[in-house]
């Protein structure tokens, strides 16, 4: 698993239910799910009797996050609001027509009870929901109409209306159209109706309940078996859910603490509605508290400069001695009061109570990771037969560009703890010919060797013996001695058929090494690898896309100003090029398959 340690991050995943997102090499969510148990779910992401499909999402994960809640309809919101937000390319979008309903009781004079999709509006009524569970919801409007006898029909039908309907017949609507019953007792039963979809009102579960028992006693199995599916949908119906409301503006930040490592864990509701979580792992000094973690970053994100949407409110795990302080800072940054609420109940309760339990699953995860992290780091040492104990840190050099165009070089620096970003380095290629990965190499070593008194007593190069004799060339020029080794692709550039290089100074030769997949030391030196590769071509495109404000398709090389007119007047922008397959860029004349292929590598790089 190319820069993810599966099995080392399923020891720490919870049991509890909630919403995982997975990420690839350049932090995109690609995959969001929902599970009763993410323990389970994810685990099961990595059998050996997978679709392609999922085998296609599996290789690329680098990184996960979950989410914890309350239940699996929380999970089942949640899920649905971060798809529409992230739309991952492995999901299956769900469309505006396909989203969960709600449950209306309308505002009329005699309110109608129905289902409702789609936004929800004030002014039409009260609105129940979303309820996951459609079957349920259609089951509970059944029973609520034959135990409370109000209405569901349409307007027009219901004023024109000058005797009772088949409704009432059947005794499923107290005929409210033509007056045979009051509007006190209508309204009354309405109420029963709410204050049952409130769970105030535990009446229809109970008589369910009572006759079940006695279908049961009298060994009428079937009718029993009825009470208990209604049982079990009206349960469904009533089930408490917080993750989506209908209201509600605040950022909710709980903070966990676990073997000197803090995580933050920070969501921001909406409209009523979380959006994007995000989990942060601030560095802390020895003995620091949550409640001072919480405050540092209280200062850090809501202030002028940083221009950060400001919440109704902010609720936070962990009350501040200088809270009247820091709500004095926060008002002058946006010019209006924004209260910090650490004592919380009901709807404010169950959104903490999220990101307190995901704070927690997050610290306990990283903290294992800290660990594998260094066992992996010291079994790569023992594997080389380095005893020095002054390494400290390993590097990896990787070199990126786009037929040439603005070659750029990452240099990033992993310890026992993980990749220490502090220490990452860019280089912009001046000297190198475009398209020279040799080149490039050879004049990132000799500038990283020359001017760079941090060094790594180890090197890896993302390359084979080619772009390794460079590195060895400019240690020996810079008269330094470190551990030099090559990492090349393997055959197919499958993971975990890399082949593996290693400098031996006593002989001035490059031997392979070999290391099996599985292991400690080969799943270390794919993830110092995978992120080398990661830092360069993130830092390659932002570089060429900032030069390439602009660019013509004219400016590929092989296309020129007829097939770039042609190409514009049949898709209209360079834009829409770049969503399409190489098969429709075909069918331009004159636009062949491995052109358009070409085209399409240079556009999105």
């Amino acid at each position: 698993m190319p820069g993810f340690d599966h099995r080392s991050y399923l020891k720490t995943v919870t049991e509890s239910p909630g919403v995982y997102r997975m990420f690839d090499k350049d932090a995109q969510v690609i995959y969001v799910g929902k599970a009763n148990n993410l323990k389970n779910r994810l685990s099961s992401y990595f059998q050996t009797n997978i679709s392609r499909k999922t085998s296609h999402l599996v290789a690329a994960i680098t990184r996960i996050e979950v989410t914890i809640v309350n239940s699996e309809v929380e999970a089942l919101i949640l899920e649905r609001e971060l798809i529409a937000q992230y739309r991952p390319k492995y999901n299956v979008l769900l469309r505006d027509d396909k989203s969960y309903p709600y449950l209306l009781i309308s505002s009329d004079e005699f309110p109608r009870i129905s289902s409702h999709r789609g936004k929800t509006n004030p002014k039409k009524g009260q609105f129940f929901g979303p309820y996951p569970n459609t079957a349920a919801l259609y089951h509970f409007l059944e029973m609520a109409q034959k135990l409370f006898k109000l209405r569901n029909c349409s307007n027009s039908f219901f004023a024109n209306r000058s005797r009772p309907c088949l409704q009432y017949q059947i005794q499923r609507c107290s005929a409210p159209c033509v007056g045979r019953i009051s509007s006190d007792d209508y309204h009354q039963d309405v109420l029963s109706l709410v204050q049952l979809l409130e769970g105030r009102n535990n009446t229809l579960q109970a008589t369910l309940i009572d006759k079940m028992e006695s279908a049961s006693s009298n060994q009428e199995y079937e009718k029993a078996a009825e009470y208990r599916d209604a049982l079990g949908y009206v349960s469904s119906l009533v089930e408490k859910q917080f993750v989506v409301t209908d209201k509600g503006s605040a950022d909710v930040i709980a903070c966990a603490i676990d073997k000197g490592i803090a995580a933050l864990y920070v969501l921001r509701i909406r409209s009523g509605k979380i959006m994007s979580p995000e989990v942060l792992y601030p560095k802390i000094r020895l003995g620091q508290e949550a409640s001072e973690v919480i405050k540092t970053y209280l200062l850090e994100i809501y202030n002028p400069t940083t221009n950060n949407d400001a919440p109704a409110e902010i609720i936070i795990s962990h009350g501040l001695e200088e809270k009247e302080a820091i709500e004095s800072v926060i008002k002058s940054a946006y010019g209006r009061h924004i209260p910090l609420l650490s004592s919380v109940k009901t709807q404010r309760r169950a959104w903490l109570s999220i990101a307190e339990k995901s704070a927690q699953a997050s610290v306990s995860s990283k903290a294992d990771s800290f660990s594998q992290h260094a066992s992996r780091f010291e079994a790569f040492l023992s594997a080389l037969n380095i005893t020095d104990e002054c390494v400290e840190k390993v590097s990896c050099f990787d070199v990126s560009h786009t037929f040439g165009e603005e070659t750029v070089a990452s240099c990033v620096v992993f310890d026992k703890d993980g990749p220490n970003k502090k220490l990452y380095r860019t280089y912009n290629i001046k000297t190198a010919k475009k398209s020279d990965d040799y080149g490039a190499m050879k004049e990132v070593f000799e500038r990283h060797f020359n001017n760079n008194s941090n060094l790594a007593n180890v090197v890896i190069v993302d390359g084979g013996k080619g772009q390794l004799s460079q590195a060895i060339k400019a240690c020996k020029d810079a008269q330094i001695e470190v551990q030099l080794l090559g990492v090349a692709k393997g055959e197919g550039r499958k993971a975990g058929l890399e082949r593996l290089y290693r400098y031996n100074a006593a002989t001035d030769l490059i031997d392979e090494i070999s290391i099996p997949p599985t292991d400690k030391v080969h799943h270390f030196i794919q993830s110092i690898r995978d992120e080398a590769h990661r830092f360069a071509i993130t830092t390659h495109r932002r570089k060429r896309d900032k030069k390439r404000v602009g660019t013509t398709l004219e400016e590929i090389p092989g296309i020129g100003k007829a097939k770039a007119s042609l190409l514009l007047n049949h898709f209209g922008s360079v834009k829409k090029i770049k969503t399409l397959s190489p098969q429709e860029l075909t069918r331009v004349k004159g636009i062949s398959l491995a052109v358009a292929e070409k085209i399409l590598s240079y556009l999105k790089g």
